[in-house]
């Protein structure tokens, strides 16, 4: 149960009005590494339809004709391609679905089926993961297919979803990769959430054949395979390949043979996966119950196996179709780079050492949680809590590790002991203080509790979220939230107190700054400040901080346009502070 803050700081008062988000809600809320890149040429993409034409629109597919080509093959409605460029959406186009129809003759130039990319340079950056979707349902082919030679291609802040690969014939390139099928020399995806892929053979999300691939602060979800690789197959059979994942997500994956979450497969040259503070969970392999293939969350194929490193790494909940315990978390020659949890480590080939646990870590459901992609929140009592030290393993360390899959800071004390560490996993538990005090005042950084009756609080937790609540509408999108909650030792929501809430800003109030909250309907908003002194302002007698459950569908947000999902799929309820003038 948590209540969020949104602020800012670049506004200045008196140029426009000042937004600042609180939110009430139940439940437990990327690391982001921007990638920068000079672009001679950015191609906005202003129309979802997929159509080759000088219509006066520019589609995704025509801007990717034009860039692999160099010039406007693709359309004059798009700038030329010039081997170093970017394509970008339209603001029009957030929370529209790109859907690719122009069925596919199985040609590598973009012109039909697949998105096709075969030049180097190449950037595509969406405006969101709920906001830019590439859509592949109905065309049966897979979304993006990266050739051979494309070197540097960047990938940012989109969906990919609803692609296949179909066929059973494992030695055909045209059953891999549902959602991304990559040859390329150097890919990286950040901030992309891969979902509802199918492959019909391997890798039902991704396909690393040959090349560099680097995945941040994303996450692999409800993608199946045939046979291996549910979320992601990595094979080193013909050429050197080698895969990092940091602060990112493999969930809900599904493979008919090894490796539910992540499969790798060597059997010639050389391939080598190496996960760095990510959670695998609810993956499962052998989903046909043909048994004999192990690795629920993550294989190294036995027999044909290549490197598999895991470092800060969580591994739980995964499964097996047979039902075996044996294998269902992971398989194969598995090398502990320490400080990783796996549920149980029967049938894997690893020897746990340094901060190495084992056990049930209490993993929420898949959920949106602040930041660009869903993550698993961790139980209040979860074992990883502050289980790396600060300065240890890698936590901490900029630029990857000293923030989670989220953008929150880590390590923090999530523990409320007083010492700051991190928890394996792409999820940084929120700080939190315990032994609550009546008429004391709790200090989170920009937000402090002043407790008037205390009821039965034991412990207050708040948190930094570095991104726009989903909620947020134009005026409240200040690009920070924070999230705050009371709770018993259990991690029950508290209740019978009463808490002055204040927060500090980077401007002087007045009376215009109120905090609001956000009432669940439509989009009205309860708004009320009770005082302001200097850079503070403060909102008397709250004595709910958490009083809606939370529901963990992941729906799109609100918008504009569709401003109230069904009550089923809410899953935010907000205070916010705003400048009315």
């Amino acid at each position: 149960m948590s209540q969020f803050f949104s602020i800012s700081p670049s506004f200045q008062k008196g140029q426009r009005p000042f937004w600042l988000l609180v939110v009430f809600l139940a439940g437990l809320f990327l690391s982001l590494t921007p990638v920068h890149t000079a672009h001679a040429v950015a191609m906005t993409v202003t129309t979802a339809v997929d159509v080759v034409a000088n219509n006066g629109a520019c589609s995704l597919r025509e801007a990717l004709i034009n860039a692999n080509n160099n010039n406007q093959s693709g359309s004059t409605d798009c700038p030329a391609g010039t081997g170093n460029d970017s394509i970008n959406f339209a603001p029009s186009l957030n929370g529209v679905p790109i859907t690719l129809s122009i069925t596919g003759t199985n040609e590598d130039a973009a012109a039909d089926g697949d998105l096709d990319i075969s030049i180097d340079n190449l950037r595509i950056l969406g405006n969101g993961v709920n906001n830019t979707l590439i859509d592949a349902t109905g065309l049966n082919e897979r979304v993006f297919h990266i050739l051979a030679g494309a070197n540097r291609v960047q990938i940012v802040r989109l969906t990919i979803q609803g692609g296949v690969s179909p066929g059973s014939d494992f030695t055909d390139p045209d059953t891999w990769g549902g959602g991304i099928l990559s040859a390329g020399t150097l890919l990286t995806l950040d901030r992309v959430r891969i979902t509802g892929n199918t492959a019909g053979t391997r890798g039902g999300g991704i396909y690393i054949s040959g090349g560099s691939a680097t995945m941040g602060n994303s996450t692999v979800d409800a993608n199946t395979s045939g046979t291996s690789g549910g979320g992601v197959f990595v094979d080193g059979e013909f050429s050197v390949a080698t895969l990092t994942f940091n602060n990112s997500t493999l969930s809900g994956n599904n493979a008919g043979g090894f490796g539910g979450g992540l499969a790798v497969y060597q059997n010639g040259s050389s391939a080598t996966t190496t996960l760095n503070y990510v959670t695998v969970a609810n993956n499962q392999a052998d989903s046909d119950n043909s048994g004999g293939e192990t690795g629920g969350g993550i294989s190294n194929i036995p027999g044909v196996s290549g490197v598999l490193n895991i470092q800060s790494t969580l591994i739980a909940d995964n499964s097996l179709g047979s039902g075996s315990v044996s294998g269902s978390h992971c398989s194969g020659p598995i090398t502990t780079q320490l400080y990783n949890l796996i549920e149980d480590i029967t049938g894997c080939s690893i020897t746990l050492s340094t901060g190495d646990m084992t056990g049930d870590p209490s993993l929420v459901a898949l959920a949106d949680n602040g930041g660009q992609t869903p993550t698993h929140a961790l139980g209040f009592s979860s074992i990883v809590i502050d289980q790396i030290p600060n300065g240890t393993n890698t936590c901490g360390t900029a630029p990857n590790f000293n923030k989670d899959q989220r953008g929150v800071v880590r390590p923090v004390d999530s523990d409320g002991i007083g010492a700051t560490a991190c928890e394996s996993g792409a999820y940084e538990a929120p700080r939190r203080i315990c032994s609550i005090g009546a008429a004391n005042t709790y200090v989170f950084d920009n937000v402090s509790y002043n407790v008037q009756t205390l009821g039965d609080i034991n412990c207050l937790q708040a948190e930094e979220i570095p991104f726009d609540h989903p909620n947020a509408t134009a005026p409240l999108q200040n690009g920070v939230h924070w999230q705050l909650g009371a709770f018993l030792f259990s991690g029950q929501p508290a209740s019978g107190y009463s808490i002055d809430l204040t927060i500090s800003v980077p401007f002087t109030a007045d009376v215009n700054d109120k905090l609001c909250r956000y009432t669940g309907v439509g989009i009205i908003w309860d708004c009320v400040m009770d005082s302001f002194l200097g850079t503070t302002i403060t909102r008397n007698n709250v004595t709910q901080l958490s009083p809606w459950p939370q529901e963990t569908t992941l729906a799109p947000p609100p918008s504009p346009c569709n401003p109230s999902p069904p009550a089923a799929q809410r899953s935010h309820h907000w205070l916010s502070l705003a400048s009315f003038f």
